[in-house]
């Protein structure tokens, strides 16, 4: 109701239902207002005709993943994440969501959203390719949350480290986040590997928050070589199991990249302290971090050998 210029909404299936069902008519009056209203969704043969519906009162663009969650962003000043989540212990599944007008936060996730938008096509484009059998839906079936799962991401590195121990764990799982980084580096509209660590970092926050629905403020302080990751309004229960389990990297495949992506930055990395509040509902987890030992030149050899 409060919006004046512009709504951004990035939905998955689930989301893209609920709003042709309940918002449709305040979808059509921002628009008959001048609003304008801005949709990312995947196009599929079975959202045919959702799509083609929503496009006829708003600007739709198809992007071939979907995140887990569903965005809805209001004139860059405030936003509400939304999902079904299923719960872990137990069945059936409940809506979680998060609203807030933090500015910080809204930077992030417009930072997010826009590069999506930048990077999607036109829906009604891609409506016409199907319609006509000339784009095979498999192009367009791959499905992110199969692939950015927490839930997923959260057993993984539980069972690592029940099954290993926390070191090897910890060896194992940084060879992932390698594999991982240059995997997602790959299918992402926004670039990880940046020039410092810094911007690196703002990045990665981001990610977090657009696609696992939690706020995240990552700071790395040079001179004291610490790395504070600091989680708060943990909607998402992986991340709260995983907060009162002392998991020593948090359950999301952008842990995993964390990890990577220091790497990539030839820099080691060792847990130097954890805290959960549970009365304030957040999670601050320190890491040490150090340049990596280069291997020895032939002459540092010889003449470490010669000293022995």
């Amino acid at each position: 109701d409060k919006a004046a210029e512009e709504v951004i909404l990035v939905l998955n299936d689930e989301g893209l239902n609920y709003l042709l069902n309940n918002c449709f008519d305040k979808i059509n009056e921002l628009n008959y207002n001048g609003v304008g209203v801005m949709v990312l969704t995947r196009v599929t043969k079975k959202s045919m005709d959702q799509v083609r519906r929503l496009a006829d009162v708003c600007r739709v663009r198809h992007v071939n993943y979907m995140p887990v969650n569903n965005v809805c962003l209001v004139d860059n000043q405030e936003f509400l994440i939304f999902r079904l989540e299923e719960e872990i212990l137990g069945e059936g599944s409940k809506l979680i969501g998060m609203y807030s007008s933090e500015p910080e936060v809204l930077e992030a996730l417009h930072f997010i959203v826009r590069a999506e938008w930048g990077a999607s096509r036109d829906a009604t484009y891609v409506l016409s390719l199907l319609e006509r059998g000339l784009l095979p839906e498999e192009v367009l079936s791959y499905d992110a949350s199969k692939f950015l799962n927490s839930a997923l991401s959260f057993q993984v590195v539980s069972s690592l480290v029940n099954t290993l121990g926390k070191p090897e764990a910890y060896l194992l799982l940084k060879d992932i986040g390698k594999k991982l980084l240059q995997t997602i580096s790959d299918r992402l509209s926004v670039a990880l590997l940046r020039e410092g660590l810094q911007d690196a970092l703002k990045v990665i926050s981001s990610l977090i928050l657009f696609y696992d629905g939690v706020p995240a403020k990552m700071a790395y302080n040079e001179k004291t070589g610490i790395l504070t990751c600091e989680f708060t309004n943990l909607v998402s229960s992986q991340y709260r199991l995983a907060a009162e389990k002392g998991l020593d990297v948090f359950p999301s495949i952008w842990g995993l990249v964390l990890l990577g992506l220091l790497d990539y930055y030839e820099l080691d990395i060792s847990r130097a302290d954890a805290v959960f509040h549970p009365d304030e509902n957040k999670w601050v987890i320190q890491y040490r971090l150090h340049r990596k030992r280069l291997p020895l030149t032939e002459e540092e050899e010889e003449r470490l050998t010669l000293q022995l």
